[in-house]
């Protein structure tokens, strides 16, 4: 015994449709997805930074992640280990990027150049 419903034929156009919708979305959202359509092309911003400015942002990592504040005379007294290099920069970079900012470059003067993508306002 054969089954097909009254209507199979009228079916058929709409499914091929409905397939043909899918296709095209898959595509639309593949491409907006590798950024090639819908791309927002606002050039990026930059951000220079001196020794010192990082040395302030450290100051206040130190501050805010491992506790330490200054004394009465503004002088602040901070274990060696949490000084080294290797074990705050980390930290005060983590800090920029938590705001978009990633490191692009450093010259010989010691300037450290930043970028991130367009704040949108």
């Amino acid at each position: 015994m054969d089954y097909t419903p009254r209507d199979s034929e009228n079916m058929k156009p709409a499914a091929l449709v409905l397939l043909v919708v899918i296709i095209v979305l898959s595509i639309f959202n593949l491409l907006a997805g590798l950024g090639v359509i819908g791309k927002d092309d606002a050039p990026p911003e930059y951000m220079v930074m001196t020794t010192e400015d990082l040395d302030q942002l450290m100051i206040q990592v130190l501050q805010d992640e491992e506790g330490v504040t200054p004394d009465e005379e503004g002088k602040m007294s901070v274990p060696t280990e949490k000084m080294l290099s290797q074990n705050i920069m980390p930290k005060v970079m983590n800090r920029l990027g938590e705001k978009g900012w990633e490191l692009c470059g450093i010259n010989r003067n010691e300037l450290y150049y930043f970028k991130r993508p367009a704040q949108k306002n």
